[in-house]
């Protein structure tokens, strides 16, 4: 059986790319002359240097402890787009304004099986409440008192529809979009192609309809507006 391996996936907005989508103190450098990456592709990593943890010296422990912390970006073009793939704790390093904050949740509303849902997280503008519901079963959207009206959907999981089930079989969505795939280094555009027609895709309007009557807008600056979708 082939490995699967876990993923962290991110969708560049147009225009935005290696050069231009990282904040600008990020710590991460360029591996240069990687075999197994593709044409056109980049990797920054974080490689730390040993340090102790600082609860070590809090609690003045005396044996010796070192840990460090390893991540990589890769940057992956695919048509006129780019897609990171983040690994270890190093997404924050892209720029908040350069990647599309849809582009997890889009995509997993137009693989899962409706009746496959397994956890929501959502949020409720009027009270800031965030909410986050996990059933021990697979179940459709309206055994999760999901209110279309007034709260946002921001995450959610589930198992994927059969025609998906080529690339990954369950997913998580949110700005980015995580799945476990088998799919080889040396196949990464080919994913990144068929999660960009996904994104596209509107046909999760059908399968979850009215969904998104209100959903967040984020502002060139950043900033956070909901909007209402005018039915």
């Amino acid at each position: 059986m082939p490995t699967t391996r876990s993923f962290s996936i991110y969708l560049l907005k147009p225009g935005f790319d290696r050069s231009n989508s990282l904040d600008e103190d990020h710590q991460l450098e360029e591996e240069l002359g990687v075999p197994g990456l593709l044409p056109g592709s980049s990797v920054l990593v974080l490689d730390s240097a040993p340090r102790p943890p600082w609860w070590k010296s809090y609690f003045a422990i005396q044996r010796d402890l070192q840990q460090v912390t390893k991540g990589a970006l890769v940057f992956i073009p695919s048509g006129e787009r780019t897609f990171a793939l983040s690994f270890g704790h190093v997404s924050h390093n892209l720029n908040d304004i350069g990647y599309e904050h849809d582009f997890g949740l889009r995509v997993t509303l137009n693989s899962l099986d409706p009746k496959k849902l397994r956890s929501t997280d959502v949020l409720e503008p009027s009270a800031s409440r965030r909410q986050r519901t996990q059933l021990p079963t697979e179940s459709e959207l309206t055994l999760f008192d999901f209110d279309r009206d007034s709260t946002i959907l921001r995450r959610l999981t589930g198992k994927v529809k059969d025609e998906q089930r080529h690339l990954f079989k369950h997913a998580t969505g949110a700005s980015n979009l995580r799945i476990s795939t088998a799919v080889a280094a040396d196949r990464l555009t080919g994913l990144c192609s068929e999660l960009l027609q996904l994104y596209k895709s509107d046909a999760f309007e059908a399968t979850f309809p009215n969904l998104q009557n209100i959903s967040p807008v984020r502002d060139s600056d950043g900033a956070y507006r909901i909007e209402r979708v005018a039915c």
